[in-house]
């Protein structure tokens, strides 16, 4: 980082700070208009001013955020991010354009919809993982099956990407004329090609253990 980047830096959270200490209920309330609304050009960026902000607020005001608020039931609240993100991925996906029948993707009110659902899916996925991730984690980790797969995690990585877009590209013209194909094709597809990356990291690992090492750095090697 240069000398003027990094002035900028410093200059930018003494200003995020001083705002968000004298007045933060203000500060608040137009950083999250700003993240709402995903505003940003150049450096300037909505997206994460805001939890940037939260992040300087918490840590000149002491707050502790290790131990889960009394409030919180991480139940419901994890029933409700999966719910709100599966009722976000219908609204993407279910009503094809294409199709007669079915509202148009395009239209403001389902624009606004889909932002305000994105907004809940994130902030609420926050909370859920940063309180409940740790039993999720305990709970996986018990089982064998999981352990097993984990140690995939770096193949999965390195491949999904590429083979999402090329499986994408040869999947929706045999797809094309089935209704809904495109929420078929979110929901399925990823699942099998994580399988299919799986049978690849879990082959090459039998057969051939040291160029498995040499692509993945020795991870997953020893599970």
């Amino acid at each position: 980082m240069g000398t003027g980047e990094r002035r900028n830096t410093i200059s930018g959270h003494s200003w995020i700070r001083t705002a968000v200490l004298r007045r933060p209920r203000l500060t608040f309330g137009v950083m999250g208009v700003l993240w709402l609304a995903t505003i940003g050009a150049w450096f300037f960026e909505g997206e994460g001013l805001l939890f940037f902000t939260l992040g300087v607020w918490l840590c000149k005001t002491g707050r502790d955020i290790e131990a889960r608020p009394a409030w919180l039931r991480l139940g419901p609240a994890a029933a409700a991010w999966v719910s709100l993100a599966a009722l976000k991925s219908w609204l993407a996906f279910a009503h094809d354009p294409h199709l007669a029948s079915g509202p148009s993707a395009a239209t403001m009110e389902r624009a606004i919809a889909m932002l305000v659902l994105h907004k809940a899916v994130v902030a609420l996925g926050m909370v859920v993982m940063w309180y409940g991730v740790d039993d999720a984690v305990r709970w996986a980790m018990a089982r064998r099956g999981f352990v097993w797969l984990s140690g995939f995690s770096f193949i999965i990585y390195a491949l999904h990407v590429p083979l999402v877009y090329y499986a994408m590209i040869w999947v929706f013209p045999l797809v094309g004329g089935m209704p809904h194909h495109r929420l078929w094709v979110f929901v399925l597809l990823p699942t099998a090609i994580t399988a299919f990356c799986v049978l690849v990291g879990a082959s090459l690992r039998q057969m051939a253990p040291r160029v498995y090492g040499v692509l993945t750095g020795g991870r997953g090697q020893a599970l």
